[in-house]
């Protein structure tokens, strides 16, 4: 479903309804958008991340941190990005935890070679579903830049036990970024 739904919070910018409420989650025209969210995974586990979707306008990613480790094409860090420029069409992070945790999700977009966050029009569409075999989490994210417009990033992230086999790679994968270190 491909919506171009925006906010009529024009004059007021998402990041300062975040602020305002003090929450990482607020009702914006009776739809709940969220500035991180929380997947909560059951020990060792697999992410299966889905790209449909990104927009031409600027790069986007999407941002993964945890308590534990996530690895992604070798790499460990408790804290990962997704870039557009470098996703293929679906990434695994195996989740390593012992016990149940949760893995926190939230977009970036990089303006003249800075990466950006929780800024203007940012948020993020959530919607997860149940129907299939693992869970998953759709996300439609909207970058800070301009109106709010929940098409400027979509991925489905599908949590599967650790168990299931990784995926092939794709053909010509480029390795995932880690992110900076935080000071």
């Amino acid at each position: 479903m491909t919506s171009t739904h925006r906010p009529a919070c024009s004059a007021v910018a998402l990041a300062d309804l975040f602020r305002a409420a003090r929450a990482s989650r607020i009702d914006v025209d009776g739809r709940q958008v969220h500035s991180v969210y929380p997947v909560p995974v059951t020990g060792a586990s697999l992410l299966h991340v889905r790209r449909r979707h990104v927009s031409a306008e600027r790069p986007q990613s999407l941002r993964l941190a945890a308590a534990v480790d996530l690895v992604a094409n070798g790499h460990r860090s408790r804290d990962l990005v997704l870039r557009s420029a470098t996703l293929p069409s679906r990434a695994d992070i195996i989740v390593e935890a012992d016990d149940p945790t949760i893995v926190y999700v939230w977009n970036t977009w990089t303006v003249d070679n800075t990466e950006h966050a929780w800024l203007g029009n940012a948020g993020m569409l959530v919607d997860v579903d149940l129907t299939g075999d693992n869970p998953v989490v759709r996300l439609r994210c909207s970058d800070g830049v301009g109106p709010a417009d929940f098409d400027d990033l979509r991925l489905d992230i599908e949590l599967a036990p650790r168990s299931v086999a990784l995926a092939a790679p794709d053909a010509g994968r480029r390795p995932v970024s880690r992110a900076a270190p935080s000071s």
